[in-house]
């Protein structure tokens, strides 16, 4: 790699530094953002197209890298925005549908109780439990928290415009890359993916 394209990327990766450091700014965040670092998706850390992440403690923006460059630096602001919202506002919040969730478990467990420990004893009452605080359990939390992401995009856009926020989801989709298409094709799984997909996020704003 050439001197020249290397300090194209340093420029690059610091000018998202600074609209990154801008957004902490402007929803009064107290996070020092230092530095850019471009990471593949893992079990450990798992980043699609149109995600960002802001590491704690350690000052740094984790991107996929397979988006270096195909995003202008201002581009990456309404992702931030939205990341910021969900990670250190909404993700703390006791939303409607979880007190609902939870009043639900309260009564499920009772009716169980009545139902299958008379007929099938202890093992049967267990396994309706593991099934109850499994599955069902699982699909239940995964939405209460997609609808939590979906809500910091409809915040962010209110706050970076929904034509910005909206275009950028959109040129990511026109990409065509392949984590996104993936999860277009999700069916059973999409019900227990705590993540809604592209697709949901710009329908979510309103697109097509």
């Amino acid at each position: 790699m050439s001197d020249g394209i290397a300090q194209q990327w340093v420029a690059y990766d610091e000018e998202i530094v600074r609209v990154g450091q801008g957004v902490c700014q402007y929803l009064d965040i107290q996070f020092k953002l230092k530095r850019i670092a471009w990471r593949k998706s893992s079990p450990f850390l798992r980043l699609g197209s149109d995600d960002c992440l802001f590491v704690r403690g350690r000052g740094k923006l984790a991107l996929p890298w397979w988006m270096r460059g195909r995003l202008k630096p201002e581009e990456w602001r309404p992702l931030m925005t939205s990341s910021l919202i969900y990670n250190r506002r909404l993700v703390w919040t006791f939303p409607l549908d979880l007190g609902i969730v939870l009043i639900e478990m309260v009564v499920l467990v009772i009716v169980g109780a009545g139902l299958f420990f008379p007929s099938f004893g202890a093992p049967g009452f267990l396994l309706y439990l593991v099934i109850l605080f499994g599955p069902f359990l699982q699909q239940q939390f995964s939405q209460i928290n997609k609808k939590l992401r979906l809500k910091a995009d409809t915040e962010a856009s209110r706050l970076v415009g929904i034509t910005t926020f909206l275009g950028v989801l959109e040129k990511i989709d026109a990409l065509g890359m392949e984590d996104v298409e993936r999860t277009k094709k999700r069916r059973l799984s999409r019900y227990f993916s705590s993540k809604p997909n592209l697709r949901e996020r710009i329908q979510n704003l309103g697109g097509s």
